[in-house]
């Protein structure tokens, strides 16, 4: 009779163990896709990347996920142009120094204001127009 009642104690506490996994489970899949829904409206790259391996290992819903890595994806590629452009500006203006036309150098420095070009760099170019 000990054997029968303590083999069955063994199976509830196994199914027992198993629900509160599984509950466990659910519940950090909910808090990932929450967080990865958050994270996706915030549009931090850096976050959003984070939140994405986050979300992958906790198997959120695969509709959530490819929205987060198509706007991951985007976010990527702007990063990508943004930075083409500061490096494209920052020769500009290193060119419009050394050929001291006045012309290029303001049309540059204009440029580099937009685009956030090294501060060091467009107070040389400014110093140079005056």
């Amino acid at each position: 009779v000990e054997g029968v009642l303590l083999s069955e104690a063994e199976s509830v506490l196994k199914a027992l163990t198993s629900q509160l996994h599984e509950a466990e489970a659910a519940q950090a899949r909910e808090a990932a896709e929450a967080h990865l829904r958050s994270t996706i409206a915030n549009g931090d790259l850096e976050a959003l990347h984070a939140a994405v391996q986050n979300a992958e290992s906790t198997q959120v819903d695969e509709q959530v996920l490819e929205e987060a890595q198509a706007v991951l994806t985007r976010l990527e590629a702007e990063k990508k142009a943004q930075e083409q452009q500061l490096l494209e500006a920052e020769s500009m203006l290193g060119a419009a120094l050394a050929s001291e036309d006045l012309a290029a150098l303001r049309s540059a420095v204009s440029s580099g204001k937009a685009i956030g070009v090294n501060p060091a760099l467009l107070e040389e170019a400014v110093v140079a127009i005056d």
